[in-house]
């Protein structure tokens, strides 16, 4: 029997102030974000100095923090939770780079050709120029509220707006109401899901205050199928369906109009870049980067109708830029469009619509998925262009589809060790489910379903 699977969905939903906010209340605003900065600079400071990773530690500082600041306690805990995670994530990144410049060292020192090692040299002094900075303060940073100091609220009296936030101020007991403009989609998302926490935003580049609100919903289904998906450049998707052994291609030319658009704005851009153009310039990037979020949530949502009751594991090729597509690296032309490509953010985008269409969709990184056979599991393999052969076991596959087959055997290695560490398979689908079935190589692979 298969069990119901859950997964946490979580989305931000941005709501304009609007115009017609008094300039006191602005003022009021103003001061609380300019003082929340200030807090977290403040606890920032302390964090890295101490080197403090945990709540604890950072704790022993808001009483002095508040007293400097002038903050009520549940503010001051707001700005420790942003400090903490900015250090935390510097960490992170630094950890990562660290393992990847020793890595690089040590291929340097057993390198002995001299053209190689030469060619390793120049990868590490790249690498060693990226080193992550310590998190600073330049700018108001926003913090995430609860519902000790505000909330979003729902008005049906008002004649003019429906939603609006309820904040306190720095005045003792004293809270302030802000008009929000609301628009369909927001009210639906906010009526239907759990609001978990908002911030107040300022963007300088349109001179006003944004809310963002955070929502979750719990997503359930009982998995039928399991399907692995590969992103890529020529096919923009390849998903194999491990039930019946379907594959699902989506090609570049079926979405030619977007790329020409897309070329012909790039091209625009540089014009402009030679020209100096400043304003007409970022106006350009702005209409660009719209028309390609548009274009990408469309695919996502067009995927994601394909699959009902399935767990996907959507492979992510993780640093692809940096470790081998970096400024500098040779191939113009191949870094040119994997860097018009956001792989990250479609991923992402492909996960949230297929966890609204109720599915399960978890992320893993695809590294060595290509090169790969996914019967034997040998690195023996001959790839011309999208034609795979394993020379181990004589696999003969497409190269996408082979790559969706493998990104399918890491997400569920990925999901069996959350098993095993849970102890047990509460709430997840049966592992039997996912063994992979050979695909017919007799049936072509279809281009949709």
């Amino acid at each position: 029997m298969v069990k119901q699977v859950k997964q946490l969905l979580q989305k931000t939903i941005k709501l304009p102030v609007s115009n017609a906010t008094t300039r006191e209340k602005l003022s009021k605003l103003d001061r609380l974000t300019t003082r929340l900065t200030y807090g977290v600079m403040l606890f920032l400071d302390r964090i890295i100095e101490n080197n403090i990773t945990t709540i604890k530690k950072a704790e022993e500082f808001r009483k002095e923090i508040e007293e400097i600041t002038g903050l009520p306690s549940a503010f001051a805990q707001a700005c420790r939770d942003k400090a903490l995670w900015m250090y935390k994530s510097y960490k992170k990144q630094h950890k990562e780079w660290s393992k990847k410049v020793s890595k690089l060292e040590k291929a340097v020192e057993r390198c002995r050709e001299k053209h190689k090692r030469k060619k390793l040299k120049h990868k590490l002094y790249r690498l060693k120029k990226r080193e992550p900075s310590l998190p600073s303060v330049n700018r108001k940073i926003p913090v995430m509220f609860d519902v000790r100091v505000g909330s979003i609220e729902f008005s049906y009296s008002a004649k003019e707006f429906k939603l609006w936030m309820r904040i306190s101020t720095l005045e003792k007991h004293k809270r302030i109401l802000i008009p929000l403009h609301s628009y369909a989609y927001a009210e639906n998302h906010l009526k239907t899901w759990r609001i978990k926490s908002f911030q107040l935003v300022w963007r300088s580049k349109l001179k006003q205050y944004e809310v963002h609100v955070v929502v979750e919903k719990e997503v359930t289904c009982k998995p039928r199928q399991v399907v692995g998906i590969d992103l890529g450049l020529k096919r923009l998707v390849a998903a194999y369906v491990s039930e019946d052994s379907r594959a699902i291609l989506v090609e570049k030319s079926e979405h030619k109009q977007f790329f020409i658009q897309m070329r012909k704005l790039n091209n625009r851009i540089s014009k402009l870049q030679r020209l100096g153009k400043i304003k007409a310039l970022k106006k350009l990037r702005r209409k660009r980067k719209n028309f390609a979020t548009d274009f990408r949530r469309k695919l996502a949502v067009e995927i994601a109708k394909l699959f009902d009751n399935a767990v996907v594991f959507i492979g992510l090729p993780k640093n692809i830029r940096t470790d081998k597509h970096y400024k500098g690296s040779g191939n113009k032309k191949l870094r040119k469009c994997i860097n018009h490509w956001a792989f990250r953010e479609f991923a992402v985008v492909l996960q949230t619509e297929l966890l609204e269409h109720g599915n399960i969709a978890i992320i893993v990184n695809e590294h060595g998925s290509t090169h790969r056979c996914s019967v034997c599991g040998s690195k023996k393999v001959q790839i011309n262009d999208r034609e795979f052969l394993c020379l181990s076991c004589g696999n003969r596959d497409d190269r996408d589809v082979n790559a969706s087959k493998n990104i399918l055997k890491f997400g569920v290695a990925k999901l069996a060790k959350v098993l095993v560490r849970a102890g047990g398979a509460v709430n997840h689908p049966e592992l039997w489910m996912m063994r992979l079935k050979p695909q017919n190589t007799e049936t072509p692979c279809a281009s949709g379903e």
